[in-house]
């Protein structure tokens, strides 16, 4: 209890208690009391002097020991985010967002001369002529993808997170990606598109395959020294090819993230003729002259070491960021859209539909499940869900195999789905899982994480290692009674589920959050942009880690 007056413009003792899983009653005068102290909740409040009020607060905390236990518990909830951490988080974007404001140019901090510094950029990519200066804590990024069409996966949904989050630390990003003459952004082709702060710029393709855009290159090369640092995302695609030659061409530097095409299932069982010749004359060339590396993730850094990779690099981890407040992940919505899901024990799979996520071997563990399922209750039954768009012929062929396995009425396929729709898809699931035989990172197994689902992954995702480390899901091997096991185990143990759950918020928030990711992006761009000699277009050596969203000295930057 703490009944101070005005002069306890905090109560720092108020979290101490909260920590110890103690509720409180506080004075309305005490400082900490509308953030901490919800009535009912995590304690009390009650108006300071009034010796009744406080009497009856005691006696009715104290006549109700199992509330007053409860209470406790969800103070030490309520006290989770207020630690030193995310103190010193928030004084940093504080600072960041004082040192990097840009008041705007006057005419004499004007000039018409090519940029001669890194603190120099334009002012905008249409107009080259007219530089301003501004702290070098504040470049100007463009960053190059080859597509940002959702059925494209989880590196389109990671871009936007990606450049949402620069935005929000300052940094002005630009996007440049490709599109096919039926699709746009925003409704806009060959047009900038703002959003949230960011412009987008689309160009057609003349080929889907390799998605071919002499309109990108063209743009590139009229504005690509009208930014101080390139991010290119992908490999063995024109824009990734066309990018990294503008760029060294006008010395400006850039840096690859791969998106794990280096992987060894993808360079044995994608076009591996094709992807060898390209990987010798273009794709090498391409990160032998970066200046830097992005990897996602440990694997993929250690499978592109054995590719060949030896450019200097960083492991930065995607982030995902869910809407919050419970009523986002209502499963009613779902269940409204499906409603033969109701009372089933869904198993979500939510992701594209490619043979490299291993749903065949889903599909043979899930038969096996159902034949192994004692329960005689139809609607007790587990429910297969497949959230996603693939390839028709292939769809097809998993749909034959279900039918084959005859578990075709046991599975479920839903096709795409966003927004509320996949939140609510979540909030439906008893378990999600990802048995791929490659990936990168493993978008969609984060966003499950982040959603407190119980996961069983292969360990072939990207996050495999960071989720056994925080015992945060099950990790198996690719094969269908390794995945068969994991589920059942899953379905029939609720205590592990919850530990599952647990665990997987606290990995999420601590290396998967869009602020942590978003810091180690712009440690990096610092220490390209900071280490490059102006005067020669070699490749820089990082001398720090900004693996697990934070600078480390260890091995996983070569």
């Amino acid at each position: 209890m703490l009944p101070s007056d005005y002069g306890e413009t905090w109560g720092l003792v108020v979290n101490e208690a909260m920590v110890c899983g103690l509720p409180s009653i506080v004075s309305d005068r005490v400082g900490c009391g509308p953030d901490l102290v919800e009535e009912g909740v995590t304690g009390g409040v009650f108006p300071f002097g009034d010796v009744d009020a406080l009497a009856r607060k005691l006696q009715e905390f104290a006549s109700e020991p199992g509330k007053l236990a409860q209470m406790g518990e969800q103070a030490k909830e309520r006290i989770k985010n207020y630690s030193v951490e995310n103190a010193v988080k928030a004084t940093m974007g504080a600072i960041k967002f004082v040192t990097s404001h840009q008041r705007p140019a006057t005419d004499e901090e004007t000039v018409d001369t090519p940029r001669t510094s890194l603190s120099q950029s334009v002012s905008s990519p249409t107009a080259r002529a007219s530089v301003v200066f501004r702290p070098p804590s504040s470049p100007r990024v463009l960053h190059v993808i080859p597509s940002l069409s959702p059925n494209d996966g989880g590196p389109s949904v990671a871009m936007l997170l990606i450049a949402r989050g620069l935005r929000r630390a300052g940094i002005l990003a630009d996007v440049a990606t490709t599109i096919d003459s039926e699709d746009s952004l925003n409704n806009r082709l060959e047009q900038r598109a703002t959003i949230d702060g960011v412009n987008y710029y689309s160009f057609r393709r003349q080929t889907r395959f390799y998605k071919v855009s002499f309109n990108l290159s063209n743009w590139l090369s009229k504005h690509i020294r009208d930014y101080d640092l390139i991010h290119i995302h992908a490999l063995f695609s024109y824009s990734s090819y066309a990018a990294a030659r503008i760029a060294r061409k006008n010395g400006v530097p850039y840096i690859v993230r791969p998106l794990g095409v280096l992987n060894r299932w993808g360079m044995q069982n994608r076009r591996r003729l094709l992807k060898k010749v390209s990987l010798r004359f273009i794709e090498q060339p391409i990160l032998r002259n970066a200046a830097a590396i992005h990897f996602t993730s440990r694997q993929e850094k250690s499978e592109a070491h054995e590719a060949g990779v030896r450019t200097s690099s960083a492991v930065i981890p995607l982030a995902v960021e869910l809407p919050p407040g419970k009523e986002q992940y209502s499963s009613e919505r779902f269940y409204e859209l499906f409603p033969t899901a109701r009372d089933r024990k869904i198993i979500l799979f939510l992701s594209r539909i490619d043979p490299k996520k291993g749903l065949d071997l889903l599909l043979r563990a899930f038969a096996d499940l159902i034949e192994s399922e004692q329960s005689t209750i139809s609607n007790e039954r587990p429910l297969l869900v497949i959230a996603g768009d693939g390839e028709e012929g292939y769809v097809g062929s998993l749909k034959t195999l279900a039918a084959d396995l005859k578990i075709a009425n046991e599975v479920l396929w839903i096709g795409f789905l966003g927004g509320l729709d996949k939140l609510s898809a979540l909030a439906a699931a008893r378990l999600f899982v990802l048995p791929s035989h490659s990936e990168n990172f493993g978008i969609a197994a984060v966003e499950a994480l982040a959603a407190g689902v119980p996961c069983v992954i292969s360990d072939q995702v990207g996050i495999a290692a960071e989720v056994d480390e925080w015992n945060a899901g099950l990790v198996v091997s690719c094969d269908e009674v390794s995945v068969s096991s994991a589920i059942r185990r899953l379905l029939d143990d609720p205590h592990l589920r919850g530990i599952l759950s647990r665990n997987a918020g606290q990995l999420v928030t601590e290396r998967f959050s869009l602020e942590a990711m978003t810091e180690s992006i712009v440690e990096l761009y610092d220490k390209v942009l900071s280490t490059r000699s102006a005067a020669t277009d070699r490749p820089i050596q990082l001398n720090t880690n900004l693996s697990h969203n934070r600078v480390r000295s260890d091995d996983y930057v070569s």
